[in-house]
């Protein structure tokens, strides 16, 4: 994979507890205590289905992503990052591109918040602000459709490689 310079797409999940991952992940998680990052990775390690995959250059950790299969050809991702100094570089577009073409998926959902629902409506989601929320912020579940081998919308075409 070549999104963001020479990276490589490959499965972290063995990798949860390390530093590293865990500080990138964290990128994803509202208010990161010590103990909710250990809680979701002890999760994210017990869930046989789940898929916890990111980018590397060398040994940094440039993105991550936790996807969980919801039926035969659909999947809810729980967390999307990418590190800072990578954002605005096709990196989380590619990373999305790579799971929903990896996975073979149909359709992707996931719930954001107005930091993040720029970016998954770049990419094509169809967006649907959540009423009731607990929260101060607005929440938005965001739904991608894929048609064929290609995507619903051409926003999440496939970066240059």
């Amino acid at each position: 994979m070549s999104a963001g310079g020479e990276s490589e797409l490959v499965d972290l999940k063995a990798r949860l507890f390390e530093r590293q991952v865990r500080e990138v992940l964290a990128y994803a998680v509202g208010f990161p205590t010590d103990e909710k990052m250990a809680r979701i990775c002890e999760e994210y390690q017990a869930d046989p289905g789940l898929l916890f995959v990111g980018y590397l250059r060398g040994d940094q950790v440039l993105a991550c992503a936790a996807l969980r299969p919801a039926g035969p050809d659909g999947a809810w991702l729980e967390r999307l990052a990418v590190t800072p100094l990578e954002r605005r570089r096709g990196l989380g577009r590619q990373l999305l591109w790579d799971l929903v073409h990896l996975s073979r998926l149909r359709w992707v959902e996931a719930e954001t918040d107005d930091d993040a629902v720029g970016f998954y409506r770049a990419c094509g989601f169809e967006v649907a602000e959540l009423a009731g929320q607990p929260f101060e912020r607005a929440r938005y579940r965001v739904t991608l459709r894929v048609e064929g081998d290609s995507l619903a919308a051409d926003h999440l075409a496939a970066p240059e490689r």
